[in-house]
C-alpha cells in the first residue's frame, strides 16, 4: 500500500504514505531489525520475503528522512543566529555531504520510482515541521532524532550488518551467529563451491542499499565502524569472499558510496583504502579467481582520492611495489613461457599501477617510464614484453635481418588483461611529454613503414602476435569476404561438419603444396589455378564441375585445419579467394 505497483505516485498513494510517516509510528518499521526474534517460528522462505519487504519500507522511510534533513536544515540555516555559529558551521558542512550523497542514494537507474515519492514526501513534511503545526507534533520524535544525525542509531546500523553478512552466507538463520562463525561460513561456501540463493542474494543487495542511506544519515556511527574489526571481516567477505559475484558487484558499489559520501573528511576513504592493501598479498591471492571486484573497488577509490585532492602519502611506495610485481611476473614469462598468475591479478595490478601514477609529479613518470638512467623503464617494458613481443621480434628482423630464436610470449594473454596495459600506458603518457614522445616513436616503428601498404577502411589487421591462450584464431577479410568468413566460421563450430571434412581424404594429396596463406611472388600459378585450367582444357563440363569442388574442398580443409590447429592470430586464406577467381 505503501507503495503500489500501479501507480506509486497517485493522489490516493500520496495520502496514505504521508499519513503513514506523519502517524510518528513509521520508526516501528527500523526497530523490526533490532528484534532478535523477528519471525522466529517461521520457515526460511517467509523470514527472506518479511526481510526484504522490511527492508524496502526501511529503504523508504531513511530516504525520505534525508530529504526532509536536507530541506528542514536549509531553512534553519538561513535563520541561524551568530550564538550558535560553530554548530551551524559543523552543519553546513554535513548537510553539503547530504545533498551530495543524496544525488547517488538510492541508485538514481534502479531506484528512480522510490526517489520520487521521497522527494515529494519530504517537501510536505519539511513545511509541516518548519510551520511547527500540530500535525508535525506526532512525528516530531522521529524527526529529532534525524536532525540530530542519530537516526538510525548504531544498533540499527549493526543489525542491517548482521543481516546482510548472514544473507551473502545463503543462510538467514546464522543472523545470530557470532562474526566467527559468520566469516567461517564464507570460507565453507569456497570450499565446497556453494552459491548463495538468489532470494539470499536479493536480501544482501537491499541490505546494503539500506546500509548506506542509514550511515549517510549517521556518519559519526561509521567513524566508530571503521576502527572496528568486525567492520573490515565484513567488507573482505562481501567484497572479495563471496561465491556470488552478484553479491561482490553489489558489495563493491555500496562500500565505494560508503568511503566517499557518507562523510565529510578523507578519513573513512584513508581507512578503506589501506585496509584493501593489506590482504593484497595473502587474501586476494588466495581468491584471485574472484577479485576483479576488489581491484575495481580499490581503484575507483584512488581515482576518487587523486581526483577530490586526498593526500595518500604511500601512493609512491606502493607504486614501487606494484611495479617490482610486474617486472617478477614478467621474468617469470620471459624464463618459463607462463606467467605464472591468474589474469584477474595481472589486470588487477596493472590497474593499481596507473592508479597510484596518477599521484606523481610528471618528473617522476619521466623517471618511471623512459629515463634509461634510473632503469626502471616501464614504457618499453609495456610495449615489447607485455603486449607486443612478437611485433618486437618482427621489427628486429625488418632492421637487422636476423630472427631471435626467443619465442615472443605476451604477459597479456587476455584482452582484460591487454586493455589495461593500454590504460597503464595512457596513464604514463599523461602530462609527461617523454614518454608520450617514446610511445609514439615505438609503436610507429613497430606498426607503420615505408615497404607496408596503408590499410583500406574494411580491413582489420591484428597486431602481429599469437594465438590468445584458448582462442581463436580469426580470418582475413579480402575487402568483401566477411560473409563467407561468417559461415566458414560457423559451419566450424558444428563438430560434425568441422571433424567430416578434415577426415575427407582425395582432395589434399601434394604433401608439398603451400597453404600457409603467404603472399605468392608476381606471376606465380597457384596448384589449384593450373589444375583448373587444365580440367577445363582437357575434360567435359562434368569433370571439371568434379575438379573445382575437390579443389574448394581442399581449401576449406585447410581453413579447417589453421583454425583448429595454427598458434597465429589470424589466417589468410588465400587459396580459397584465387579459386573463386
Amino acid at each position: 500500500m505503501l507503495m503500489p505497483a500501479l501507480d506509486p505516485m497517485s493522489d490516493r498513494a500520496f495520502e496514505f504514505q504521508y499519513n503513514f510517516i506523519k502517524s510518528g509510528e513509521a520508526g516501528v518499521i527500523l526497530d523490526m531489525l533490532t528484534k532478535n526474534k523477528f519471525l522466529p517460528n517461521a520457515d526460511e522462505t517467509t523470514k527472506r520475503s518479511a526481510y526484504l519487504t522490511v527492508l524496502r519500507l526501511c529503504k523508504l522511510l531513511l530516504t525520505v528522512m534525508g530529504n526532509v534533513m536536507a530541506c528542514v536544515m536549509d531553512e534553519v540555516q538561513q535563520t541561524g543566529t551568530s550564538e550558535n555559529h560553530d554548530n551551524h558551521v559543523n552543519n553546513r558542512g554535513r548537510v553539503t555531504v547530504l545533498k551530495q550523497a543524496l544525488q547517488s542514494v538510492p541508485n538514481q537507474s534502479t531506484e528512480y520510482m522510490l526517489r520520487s515519492v521521497a522527494a515529494k514526501l519530504a517537501q510536505h513534511l519539511a513545511h509541516r515541521m518548519l510551520s511547527g503545526g500540530p500535525e508535525a507534533d506526532r512525528c516530531r520524535q522521529l524527526f529529532v532524532q534525524a536532525l540530530s544525525w542519530e537516526l538510525p542509531d548504531v544498533a540499527t546500523i549493526r543489525a542491517i550488518i548482521r543481516l546482510a553478512w548472514a544473507a551473502s552466507t545463503g543462510n538467514l538463520n546464522n543472523i545470530n551467529a557470532s562474526n566467527e562463525i559468520l566469516h567461517s561460513m564464507h570460507e565453507t561456501n569456497q570450499k565446497e563451491q556453494r552459491n548463495p540463493d538468489n532470494n539470499d542474494v536479493l536480501v544482501c543487495k537491499e541490505a546494503l542499499e539500506v546500509l548506506t542511506i542509514a550511515l549517510v544519515l549517521n556518519p559519526s556511527a561509521l567513524e566508530t565502524l571503521s576502527r572496528d574489526k568486525i567492520w573490515h571481516t565484513f567488507l573482505i567477505d562481501l567484497v572479495l569472499l563471496s561465491t556470488s559475484r552478484a553479491i561482490r558487484i553489489a558489495a563493491g558499489e555500496q562500500f565505494f558510496l560508503i568511503s566517499t559520501w557518507c562523510s565529510g573528511g578523507h578519513q573513512t576513504l584513508l581507512v578503506t583504502v589501506t585496509l584493501l592493501f593489506t590482504v593484497l598479498n595473502s587474501t586476494v591471492m588466495e581468491n584471485a579467481k574472484q577479485s576483479h571486484e576488489y581491484f575495481q573497488l580499490l581503484c575507483r577509490l584512488l581515482n576518487f582520492a587523486h581526483m577530490s585532492g586526498c593526500p595518500l602519502t604511500t601512493a609512491e611506495t606502493l607504486l614501487n611495489v606494484e611495479i617490482a610485481w610486474l617486472k617478477k611476473v614478467r621474468d617469470n614469462v620471459k624464463e618459463t613461457g607462463e606467467s605464472q598468475v591468474d589474469e584477474a591479478l595481472l589486470e588487477g595490478h596493472l590497474g593499481l599501477t596507473k592508479e597510484l601514477l596518477a599521484f606523481l609529479p610528471s618528473n617522476q613518470k619521466y623517471e618511471i617510464g623512459s629515463d634509461e638512467k634510473h632503469g626502471v623503464n616501464l614504457i618499453k617494458e609495456l610495449v615489447e614484453d607485455f603486449v607486443f613481443p612478437a611485433s618486437r621480434l618482427m621489427l628486429q628482423l625488418r632492421s637487422t635481418g636476423e630472427l631471435s630464436a626467443s619465442q615472443a610470449c605476451p604477459v597479456c594473454t587476455t584482452p582484460q588483461s591487454t586493455s589495461a596495459a593500454f590504460d597503464l600506458l595512457v596513464g604514463l603518457c599523461i602530462g609527461c611529454v617523454p614518454n608520450m614522445k617514446l610511445l609514439v616513436t615505438m609503436l610507429t616503428d613497430m606498426f607503420y613503414s615505408e615497404k607496408d601498404e596503408p590499410l583500406v577502411e574494411w580491413d582489420y589487421l591484428p597486431p602481429v602476435g599469437l594465438r590468445p591462450l584458448k582462442g581463436f584464431v580469426g580470418l582475413k577479410n579480402a575487402g568483401a569476404t566477411c560473409y563467407m568468413n561468417s559461415v566458414l566460421q560457423q559451419l566450424y563450430m558444428v563438430e560434425s561438419i568441422r571433424v567430416g571434412l578434415l577426415v575427407a581424404e582425395g582432395a589434399a594429396i601434394d604433401l608439398n603444396e603451400d597453404f600457409s596463406g603467404e603472399e605468392r611472388i608476381e606471376g606465380e600459378q597457384t596448384i589449384e589455378t593450373n589444375d583448373n585450367d587444365t580440367n577445363e582444357e582437357k575434360c567435359g563440363a562434368d569433370e571439371s564441375r568434379k575438379e573445382y569442388n575437390i579443389g574448394i574442398l581442399k581449401q576449406v580443409q585447410a581453413i579447417f585445419g589453421h583454425l583448429a590447429y595454427s598458434k597465429l592470430q589470424y589466417y589468410i586464406p588465400r587459396g580459397l579467394w584465387k579459386h573463386f577467381k
